[in-house]
């Protein structure tokens, strides 16, 4: 009679199996919503450095110096300004209207868009039969309001 072949070295070999899928999702999960969070956080800090420079008195305050500096700082953040979607409003309307003399006490604001693709997550969803174009990239918008010098 033959003995029964019985351990539990297969046992580790399986548990390893069902961990590690887990913890690579969180981990790759914290590496992307915290790129997300840092995205987020250039994106509302340029549009304060917009918005405070398009508070300024001319000729510091005009529409080329904001949109200058929205595009230098996005860039030396690493993101892309060509993707960024820039509106600056006022009382007056938007744009260039914004700008000039007598706008002492009125608002200027100072709005930018941009969207954040995850890299792993996206297709992730997409490869379970989910929409990776849906989850697969956000918008992340901020709206900075201050007063006119």
């Amino acid at each position: 009679m033959l003995p029964r072949l019985r351990g539990d070295g297969g046992q580790a070999i399986v548990e390893f199996l069902i961990v590690v899928p887990a913890l690579l999702l969180l981990v790759v999960g914290l590496l992307e919503f915290g790129t997300a969070w840092r995205t987020s956080q250039v994106v509302t800090n340029t549009a304060r450095e917009g918005a405070r420079i398009a508070v300024l008195p001319p000729p510091q305050g005009t529409l080329t110096n904001v949109l200058d500096a929205i595009d230098v700082r996005l860039a030396s953040s690493g993101l892309d300004p060509a993707l960024a979607a820039v509106e600056i409003l006022c009382d007056a309307g938007s744009g260039a209207d914004c700008f000039g003399p007598g706008r002492a006490g009125t608002a200027t604001d100072v709005q930018i868009e941009y969207p954040h693709t995850f890299i792993f997550l996206g297709p992730l969803v997409g490869l379970w039969g989910g929409e990776e174009d849906r989850f697969g990239t956000v918008t992340i918008r901020s709206n900075i309001v201050m007063r006119n010098e």
